[in-house]
């Protein structure tokens, strides 16, 4: 059936940790099944937008593939009004991927009216290596900052972001028949 309820299997996840107590999670929505991944075989699809108050602005999760896909959860933080999304990844390097990152990034934040924090690992793992390029994007596609290749880097940057507002409310079912499930950070 697609919903990530507790019991349901296994679930590519992402947890928001705030002194030391997991406070918010977020299931994987998109699932990719090409190249070296094979998600889709383990893993049950998310069905929600985890969106998190954090000192007054509405900061959604999600979670690689997430990005790389047209709607689902950036669709869906549009319609919760987010100000930010966060995207975690683990987006193997390539060669000139860096050139089609950005573009991609510029598009989500276009669809989700919202600046995207864009987060890639670093490092190698069996035959894969990651990049890093890390990077933060402004709803109307200004790049903010960008971390460094290859260079492990903390990326430090100060955001204007909108004050959240009355918006979609817990539970309400938006793009994709995602879930928007709330959470708060004081």
């Amino acid at each position: 059936s697609g919903d990530a309820e507790p019991g349901r299997g296994a679930r590519n996840a992402a947890a928001l940790l705030h002194h030391g107590v997991v406070v918010a999670t977020y299931f994987k929505h998109h699932l990719p099944n090409y190249g070296v991944f094979d998600e889709d075989r383990y893993f049950v699809s998310g069905d929600m937008l985890t969106v998190v108050r954090i000192g007054g602005v509405d900061v959604a999760l999600t979670i690689c593939e997430d990005l790389w896909q047209a709607g689902g959860p950036f669709a869906a933080a549009r319609q919760a009004g987010v100000g930010l999304v966060v995207n975690i990844n683990g987006s193997p390097y390539e060669l000139n991927k860096d050139d089609i990152r950005l573009p991609v990034v510029r598009r989500r934040a276009a669809e989700a009216a919202a600046t995207v924090a864009y987060v890639n690992m670093i490092g190698g793992q069996d035959e894969l290596v990651f990049e890093g390029d890390s990077m933060i994007v402004s709803a109307d596609g200004e790049l903010l900052t960008r971390a460094p290749q290859f260079v492990e880097h903390l990326l430090v940057h100060d955001l204007d972001l909108p004050a959240a507002g009355e918006s979609v409310g817990a539970g309400d079912r938006v793009a994709d028949r995602l879930r928007v499930v709330r959470a708060t950070v004081t």
